[in-house]
C-alpha cells in the first residue's frame, strides 16, 4: 500500500506540471489592448496577425497532451518506483516545463527575420523531450517494476523505448536542418506530430 501511495503521489505531481505547462501556453497569447483598436477591421487584422501564437499554442498543446496520455497510460501499469525512475521522471517534467518558453519564443519570432535561433531552440526543446522519454522508459523497465504480465511489459517497453529511439533520430535531423532551413524544419516538426496523433487514434482502439 505504501508503494502504491508513492506512485500515486508521483503521478499527481506530474499531472500538476502537465496542467500548469498547458495553462502557460495560452497565457502567451495576448488580447489586443482596446486603446490600439479603432475599428472592427483593425481588430480582425490584429487577430490574424497573431497566427504564430495560435500555431505555437496548438502544436505544443498537442505535444504535451500526447505526453500526458502516454505518461498516464504507463502509470496504470506501474506497481513501484526506484530512485532512478523518480529522477528520470523529474527530467521528463523539466522538458515539459521548458515548452511554454520555447513555444512563446518561436511564436514571437516566427514571422520575423530572426526566426532561425527561435526555431533552433524550439526544435532542441522537442529533441530534449524525446531524450527524456528514452531515459524514462529505460528506468521504468530496468529493473522490472511493473504490476502486469510479461506480454504487457514487453508491449510497454516497445512503445516507450524502441519507438522513442527512431523518433530521436527524426527530431535530431529536424534540429540540425533548422540551422539552415528553419521554416522547413518547423513544417517537418509539425507534420511529425500530426502523423503521431493520427497513428495513435487509429492504433489505440485496436490495442
Amino acid at each position: 500500500m505504501a508503494e502504491k501511495s508513492e506512485t500515486s503521489r508521483i503521478e499527481a505531481f506530474c499531472d500538476g506540471v502537465f496542467a500548469i505547462a498547458i495553462t502557460l501556453l495560452i497565457l502567451e497569447i495576448h488580447i489586443p489592448p482596446l486603446s490600439t483598436v479603432h475599428s472592427n477591421e483593425e481588430l480582425q487584422q490584429k487577430l490574424l496577425d497573431d497566427w504564430p501564437s495560435w500555431f505555437g499554442f496548438l502544436l505544443s498543446f498537442t505535444i504535451i497532451l500526447i505526453a500526458w496520455v502516454n505518461h498516464h497510460g504507463a502509470f496504470k501499469l506501474i506497481d513501484k518506483s526506484s530512485p532512478q525512475f523518480v529522477y528520470a521522471n523529474g527530467f521528463m517534467l523539466l522538458t515539459v516545463a521548458i515548452l511554454p518558453f520555447s513555444t512563446g519564443l518561436m511564436a514571437e519570432y516566427l514571422n520575423t527575420d530572426f526566426v532561425r535561433p527561435a526555431i533552433n531552440f524550439y526544435c532542441f526543446s522537442i529533441l530534449l523531450h524525446n531524450v527524456s522519454w528514452v531515459i524514462w522508459g529505460r528506468t521504468l523497465t530496468h529493473p522490472y517494476s511493473l504490476a502486469m504480465d510479461e506480454q504487457a511489459g514487453k508491449s510497454l517497453y516497445i512503445n516507450l523505448v524502441k519507438n522513442s529511439i527512431p523518433a530521436f533520430f527524426i527530431y535530431l535531423g529536424i534540429c540540425i536542418l533548422s540551422f539552415w532551413f528553419p521554416i522547413t524544419a518547423m513544417v517537418m516538426m509539425t507534420a511529425s506530430w500530426i502523423v503521431w496523433v493520427v497513428t495513435s487514434i487509429i492504433l489505440i482502439p485496436k490495442r
